[in-house]
């Protein structure tokens, strides 16, 4: 973008214009030089354009949708059932969820021992 500015003949496009007129001449230029160089990324509407985390499965998102609706069900009632029900889920949540991240933590670093590897040896 900086050699395509470089290339505009600044002192024709800006001379015998107004204040307001060259305003427009240079945000004309600007826009129209992004256009061209800048990618433009389109997003499907129903599409979520953020990403969910490598390591967030099906087995984590239940879990976690369960504790979440246990732990709402103990706001309501407040009881001490609910309470232990809650805490035992969230454990269980929470031991899924460390599992989930040792797995794919070993896998990444088996990844990257192998990708090690290949490259010494070449």
């Amino acid at each position: 973008m900086r050699n395509c500015f470089k290339t505009y003949n600044w002192t024709y496009i800006l001379s015998d214009k107004s204040v307001d007129e060259m305003w427009e001449s240079i945000h004309n230029l600007v826009h129209a030089t992004v256009d061209k160089f800048v990618p433009h990324r389109s997003i499907k509407a129903g599409h979520c354009a953020r990403r969910k985390p490598v390591w967030m499965n099906e087995r984590v998102m239940c879990k976690l949708k369960t504790k979440g609706k246990s732990f709402q069900r103990y706001k309501e009632t407040r009881d001490g059932k609910d309470y232990l029900e809650y805490v035992k889920v969230r454990n269980a949540a929470k031991a899924r969820l460390e599992k989930r991240l040792e797995i794919t933590r070993k896998k990444w670093l088996n990844w990257l021992k192998e990708t090690q590897r290949y490259s010494t040896n070449m």
